[in-house]
């Protein structure tokens, strides 16, 4: 966890700067439910490491990305799977939670 990671990632904190961010995340959500199942994984995702995510196996794939063609490639495979998809773009250094918004990925214009 950075400290740039305060203002937009839910279990960013002063306590948690300089800890493994996917076990940090995967404390946290096990606190809002602890019955919930989070596969952790502390691995980049490309094109090569593709095959050690079971996609398909999820009821939600959520995409954190900055690479933007890795990102582009989970896209294009997590849009054909069963789960339900999120994927954050353009909130690095962003601090106005009002400016936040929601929509299916094919009406995205632009990365604010």
């Amino acid at each position: 966890v950075a400290v740039t990671n305060i203002n937009r990632q839910l279990m960013a904190t002063v306590k948690t700067i300089g800890q493994v961010k996917v076990e940090v995340l995967k404390e946290r959500l096990l606190e809002i439910n602890p019955n919930a199942e989070v596969v952790s994984m502390q691995v980049v995702y490309s094109p090569e490491t593709a095959g050690s995510f079971k996609l398909e196996s999820y009821d939600f794939i959520i995409d954190a990305i900055d690479s933007l063609s890795n990102k582009v490639h989970l896209i294009r495979l997590a849009s054909q799977m069963p789960g339900v998809f999120f994927s954050s773009m353009g909130a690095a250094l962003k601090i106005d939670p009002s400016c936040i918004r929601v929509d299916e990925f094919w009406k995205v214009k632009g990365c604010p």
